[in-house]
């Protein structure tokens, strides 16, 4: 777990926002999980390249990989249905969980986003997942 300093703080603010700015969003006909190595606001990807850069990046910052997890859920976007699936990257901190999203640069608890969590990465699984007890 990730003791949350105000310079980790701010990193994971800077990499959120620079993966936000530098990936044009494109939804792909056959998904493939990048890292986007050109941050040039013109680069293509969906939201699986845009967490698995965000979470490259704090990598090579160096955070522990154990606290960054890939974390799959349901988006509301049409009345009450959830429809959309999709990828976020999940910081674990001693702060709580924090969601970093390409839908928007604020970064939220996991407890208060608006989602309903599916699966999230779990490394001591035979599997790499296991069911979010987030909804």
């Amino acid at each position: 777990m990730l003791t949350l300093t105000d310079e980790k703080w701010q990193q994971i603010k800077q990499v959120n926002k620079k993966v936000n700015a530098g990936i044009r969003y494109t939804s792909e006909d056959v998904d493939s999980w990048n890292i986007v190595l050109e941050l040039n606001g013109d680069s293509p990807g969906d939201c699986d390249d845009y967490a698995s850069t965000k979470r490259q990046l704090l990598i090579d910052l160096g955070f522990d990989w154990r606290d960054l997890r890939l974390a799959t859920c349901w988006t509301k976007h049409d009345r009450d249905e959830w429809k959309n699936y999709h990828l976020v990257l999940v910081v674990d901190t001693n702060k709580g969980k924090l969601v970093l999203d390409n839908a928007w640069d604020d970064i939220d608890h996991m407890e208060d986003r608006k989602y309903l969590f599916h699966k999230i990465q779990d490394f001591t699984s035979v599997t790499g997942w296991r069911e979010c007890d987030i909804v």
